[in-house]
């Protein structure tokens, strides 16, 4: 299979790499090629790889036509369909071709014989290529793709493309991949090089031409482009011109009925056919408005006739009343531009600058592109004015001409219908067309259909085109294509390539001539060579060398074996004894030497030695075995030589070093055991006896079975010995026996061997370790992943596996579960206020007190933090019923929970909110069923804790509610739509002594939103830090702001959230917005709440004084209201009480909250603390106030919340003693 993906992967890149080199070579227009090389590619790799080559073929075909006719983008459905069908094609023309090679010329195959080459050329190029041609230009002309007219010559050219493509390229594919490889590589440079070289020329003269034809048609299209650049000049010109005339005929009389205008602009409408109309548009200012309404009605009688602006809505609207008109008079064509009579021009920002411009250069001046007033759709035309002025003569300076300014002549002007109508008039319509204005080319006048930047394949123009006192731009392309190509250079291509497919035919016929030659020759040689092999082929399979030592001197004789045992190269180095002791260890030599001596004498030679290795490791080992040989006639003349046999010994002695290895290894730590074919034990090791219990001699001849637990099945045993025989080996956990009777797994791998070399298992290996510690782990492991390590209870993970089964469960049987969201309330209370030990405490006092209220088959669980969760299984067919027994558990749960809690010493008393749901529910997943009894839980909570509530869905819109409430908070944060509001805050003698800094809303839909309708859903997310540091920075910048102003030393109070005083940054963030604004130093006040007390833990003091030594004060919000205690003004660091609006509202009516305000007053003074009075709104609590000796007011009464800048004239008008 891989190699299936490397075929297919080498075909797509070659057959890629041919489509682009031959999609260089398209000759414009019609980009026929007169070579495709992928033919040729996609034929040779159907013959060489098949299968995998003709996949690579069509996905090659598929890729190139896409990437040529869309790039990178995808491509639409009519399109890859055709080019499918193309692939389709051009992979049955390779299979097509592959099948008539193959069986009119055969492969694989040298061509290097005429008849072959013949055959070749005629049946893979011109009638194999016939496949491609005919079904890709009859599917293109069927669909609708290529026109019925040109389908001839495109078969044509596609045809002789494929043909020149196949018999040029695929001979070039062949000396690259064809078999037999040899050959072909053979044959590169005499018939591969000459064949490339004349390609090379041929497309170097087809580049050259082509560069001359392109050069001819970049004039062309210049010379056409000046033309029609030089026409948009003069149609400009001349309505120009016109409005000239239309100047000079105004200047005739100024109170031209339309009548008379009628008659002017008839006539000039009828000369310049691309004018759209003409209009006199007066100019007055805003005092003449009525009178000159009321003149144009009686001008034009039953015409309504009013000054009109567009408004983005509502479309053309009554105008505002402004300094300066600009009205649309008099126009023509009336009964289309009716619509504009009476339109202020100069409501409109575009064409206000164009008349801004007129004036300042006295010239004609055109818009931007805009919508025409009259137009009913998104038609865009360009309005060209001219001024006209009452000294009927240009004033030379601009204050001048603005003195003298009547009005202003307008032309209008559709840019489409003028453009279309000059490049009709001048044959260009294939031309594309931009037109802008200088400097806006992102708004143009107009853009001709399939306008593109793109400068690929295209001839471009720039010019510009003086209109008035504007300057416009025109950008002119063409494509290449329409510019059209003479067929010269196809033929000049197909001339080339034809030469070079005859060229190479004759180079392949001459290559094989000499190729043959050269086999003959290469024949006879390796007949001379082969006997001289075999003899040393038979010594290299013994692994056996021969050495012949003559007595008399002659030089020593020693085979290519021999010289190989001592890995010596033949040739290199002389035979000898002393080249030959060189190699062995040098342990041996004195040994070895003595016993070839012995030999030489006539002993028989039997030895073993061991020769030297480069890094001492892999030593090799000989057996030398020899004897003296006499040769010759009488004794006399008899010659004696010691005749020597090596034969390399290493691997037997590897073999005898391991079973060495192997009697020791035997003996592990790991227990072993060995049986016969028939599981009947053979041998133990000694780690066997030692986990099992048994002796060796008590299990031998028994079968393995006698260490079966009887915990698996005949199931697990049938799939191990299928694991046995299918692949020889089983790996995994088993239980076993001990000889006392006690289970235990353990971790084996059995493993069959065949001792014999036969095939057939002869033993059973079983290698095995006891892992009962590494269970009793896991399980641990596994209790600590689905168990709270705190309360011991099911953890989430494990909560939720048993909610999904219940779930099926409930769907499977109809029945009715009830499922408990419980959340202790105040819980970080007590985790603030007597450390998280003493939280962990609680819960686990919790979790073991409820379990106890609850059934045995009841899913108990910590969620996380202090959220539980119960699953309440039932059998009841009721959702009610389910839901009623669940509010009998909850009722349990909170009574359970009403009496104290012991922890370690301290009594704590704690209370729980309960959401209730039920399941099953149609279309609610798991998560879906925690989601509603938690929003159940929190209707339960905000009803007052310690109680517990149903879910009902109206609660998910009001959650969905929240969470819409909560996004947008965060991206009017983000957008920064909040805005601040100051309330000033007066002593008792009227005098502003500060401000409080009110947080608003400024919703881009629903206008000015105040906190209350956000701040508590703020408040119960941590973006409420993220509001309250932004109010801060914005209450320090304005203060910065006012520095040098009359609101230079007044204080600021800023509203901070608990969460905030829980922050770890917020007394740093602080200190870096004072050393940002410096002005706010000393003036920064924040206030709040007394449930910051409780909240804020045991370092709300430091901070506080932190805060001081920043200069920053504190006051305490709607004291009273709260948890109060004398003791948090006794240690706090606090400066400032505010007497809360609850009491003010009654105090003048209401006996106790007079009281309540009289010590509040005494008690504030007496600790020498400041105060304020918040919601004083009538004057009778301002003098009850006084009377009370209350020295700061805020309130209606004095001032409502104001924006800055209202502030500040707020405090002027104050200091003036005008308030």
């Amino acid at each position: 299979m891989q190699h299936f993906f490397l075929v297919v992967l080498l075909v797509l890149s070659v057959n890629i790499v041919a489509g682009f080199l031959g999609l260089q070579l398209a000759i414009p227009p019609g980009y026929a090629t007169a070579i495709w090389p992928p033919s040729g590619v996609a034929l040779a790799s159907t013959l060489i790889w098949r299968s995998p080559g003709v996949v690579g073929v069509w996905l090659a075909s598929f890729l190139v036509n896409i990437l040529n006719q869309h790039g990178l983008a995808l491509p639409p459905l009519g399109s890859a369909l055709s080019m499918a069908w193309i692939a389709s094609a051009s992979a049955a023309q390779a299979l097509f071709g592959a099948f008539l090679v193959r069986r009119y010329v055969g492969y694989p195959s040298r061509l290097n014989k005429a008849g072959d080459i013949i055959r070749f050329l005629l049946l893979a190029g011109p009638a194999a290529c016939l496949v491609s041609a005919t079904f890709s230009v009859g599917y293109l002309v069927s669909s609708g793709v290529m026109a019925l007219e040109g389908a001839q010559i495109n078969w044509l050219t596609w045809w002789i493309g494929d043909t020149i493509g196949v018999i040029v390229f695929t001979p070039l594919m062949f000396l690259a991949f064809a078999l037999p490889r040899h050959y072909w590589r053979a044959q590169r440079l005499s018939v591969g090089l000459p064949l490339v070289l004349i390609i090379f020329f041929t497309i170097l003269m087809y580049r050259q031409g082509l560069e001359k034809e392109e050069e001819t048609q970049k004039n062309r299209f210049e010379g056409q482009a000046r033309a029609f650049a030089l026409a948009i000049q003069t149609e400009l010109d001349a309505h120009i011109s016109q409005l000239y005339n239309l100047r000079g005929f105004i200047y005739s009389d100024f109170d031209l009925s339309p009548a008379d205008f009628e008659r002017f602009a008839n006539e000039v409408l009828q000369r310049q056919g691309s004018l759209h109309g003409l209009s006199w548009n007066i100019y007055l200012k805003g005092h003449e408005r009525d009178e000159f309404v009321l003149h144009m009605r009686n001008v034009y009688g039953n015409v309504p006739f009013m000054i009109q602006e567009r408004h983005p809505v509502y479309g053309l609207v009554r105008a505002e009343n402004r300094d300066s008109y600009v009205v649309v008079t008099l126009i023509e064509p009336f009964d289309v531009n009716q619509a504009a009579l009476g339109f202020d021009v100069l409501s409109n920002p575009l064409r206000r600058e164009a008349l801004e411009k007129a004036v300042q250069s006295g010239l004609a001046s055109a818009t931007a592109p805009v919508r025409l007033v009259q137009e009913d759709g998104e038609q865009k035309g360009v309005l060209i004015f001219l001024p006209a002025f009452h000294s009927r003569s240009t004033p030379d300076s601009e204050g001048e001409r603005l003195d003298a300014l009547a009005g202003y002549g307008v032309a209008v002007v559709r840019m489409a219908d003028l453009v279309n109508e000059v490049l009709r008039r001048h044959e260009l319509q294939q031309n594309g067309v931009k037109l802008y204005p200088k400097g806006l080319e992102d708004q143009p006048y107009y853009l001709s259909d399939g306008f593109s930047n793109e400068k690929r394949d295209k001839l471009a123009y720039r010019s510009e085109i003086q209109v008035g006192a504007d300057v416009w731009v025109m950008e002119q392309w063409a494509s290449r294509q329409l510019m059209g190509y003479s067929w010269g250079l196809y033929f000049v291509l197909t001339g080339g390539f034809f030469v070079s497919a005859v060229l190479g035919g004759v180079l392949l016929v001459q290559a094989g001539r000499s190729a043959e030659v050269s086999r003959q020759v290469h024949i006879r040689t390796r007949e001379l060579q082969k006997s001289n092999e075999l003899l040393g082929e038979s010594q290299r399979i013994a692994q056996m060398g021969s050495w012949e030592w003559a007595h008399n001197g002659r030089p020593h004789q020693w085979s290519n074996e021999f010289y190989r045992l001592l890995g010596l190269e033949p040739g290199v180095h002389v035979a000898s004894d002393a080249l030959f002791l060189q190699q062995v260890i040098p342990a041996q030599v004195s040994v070895v030497e003595q016993a070839l001596d012995a030999a030489l004498r006539g002993q028989r030679l039997d030895i073993e030695c061991t020769l030297r290795s480069e890094n001492g490791s892999d030593q090799r080992h000989l057996s030398l075995k020899g004897e003296r040989v006499l040769m010759g006639g009488s004794n006399a003349s008899r010659n004696h030589f010691l005749s020597i046999v090596a034969r390399d010994i290493t691997e037997q002695r590897r073999s005898a070093q391991a079973l060495e290895l192997a009697a020791i290894t035997f003996e592990t730590h790991e227990s072993i055991v060995i049986t016969d074919a028939d599981t009947v034990i053979q041998r133990v090791n000694s780690a066997f006896c030692q986990t099992t219990g048994y002796r060796s001699d008590e299990v031998l001849g028994c079968k393995i079975s006698i260490l079966r637990s009887g915990r698996h099945g005949n199931n697990f045993y049938r799939k191990l010995w299928q694991s046995l025989i299918l692949q020889g080996h089983w790996h995994g956990e088993i239980w076993s026996k001990r000889k006392d009777g006690s289970i235990f797994p353990e971790l084996v791998t059995i493993t069959a061997v065949d001792t014999l070399g036969q095939g057939d298992t002869t033993h059973y290996v079983a290698a095995f370790l006891d892992i009962t510690d590494k269970k009793a782990s896991e399980e641990r492991i596994r209790y600590l992943a689905y168990y709270d390590s705190i309360t011991e209870l099911p953890n989430r993970d494990l909560f939720m596996e048993s909610l999904r089964h219940q779930l099926m469960h409930c769907e499977r049987h109809n029945d009715f579960s009830a499922l408990m969201f419980m959340d202790l309330d105040d819980f970080k209370m007590l985790n603030d206020s007597l450390g998280h030990e003493m939280g962990d405490e609680l819960l686990k006092a919790v979790a073991e007190r409820l379990s106890a209220t609850l059934r045995a088959e009841d899913i108990f669980s910590r969620f996380g933090g202090d959220e539980f969760l119960f699953l309440l299984p039932g059998d009841v067919d009721a959702a009610d019923l389910a839901m009623d027994q669940a509010a009998h558990v909850a009722e349990r749960i909170l009574q359970a929970l009403e009496e104290p809690f012991d922890l370690k010493g301290h009594r704590h008393k704690v209370s729980a909110s309960i959401g209730i749901t039920y399941l099953p529910q149609p279309g609610v997943e798991a998560e879906g069923y925690i989601q509603q009894a938690d929003t159940a839980m929190y209707r339960a909570k905000s009803a007052g804790k310690a109680a517990f509530a149903f879910y009902e869905p109206e609660m998910q819109v009001e959650v969905m509610h929240r969470l819409e409430l909560e996004k947008s908070i965060r991206i009017a944060l983000e957008e920064d739509q909040f805005r601040l509001f100051y309330q000033p805050q007066h002593s008792s003698h009227g005098v502003m002594v500060g401000c409080e800094a009110l947080i608003r809303w400024q919703h881009p839909e629903e206008g000015l939103i105040g906190p209350g309708s956000f701040i508590c859903i703020a408040e119960e997310s941590t973006i409420i830090i993220d509001i309250g540091m932004a109010v801060l920075e914005k209450a320090c910048y304005q203060m910065q702001l006012w520095q040098d102003t009359s609101l230079a030393h007044c204080k600021v109070s800023v509203n901070i959230s608990s969460r905030h005083f829980a922050h770890p940054d917020f007394v740093s963030q602080i200190e870096f917005m004072l050393a940002k604004y410096p002005a706010a130093k000393g003036l920064l006040w924040i206030e709040i709440t007394e449930g910051v007390f409780l909240k804020s833990g045991q370092d709300l003091n430091t901070t506080l004084r932190h805060l001081a030594k920043l200069g920053v004060r504190c006051s305490i919000d709607d004291f009273g209201t709260g948890y109060s205690s004398l003791g948090y003004l006794k240690n706090l660091k606090i400066d400032q009480i505010k007497i809360a609006q609850e009491f003010v509202r009654d105090l003048v009516n209401d006996e106790k909250d007079a009281q309540l305000v009289k010590a509040i007053l005494q008690m504030g003074l007496s600790l020498g603390l400041d105060l304020v009075a918040e919601g004083v709104e009538t004057e009778a609590q301002y003098n009850f106030l006084r009377e009370l000796g209350c020295p700061c007011y805020q309130g209606y009464w004095f001032a409502r919340p104001m924006p800055a800048d209202a502030l500040l004239e707020y405090s002027a008008e104050l200091q003036k003693g005008r308030l």
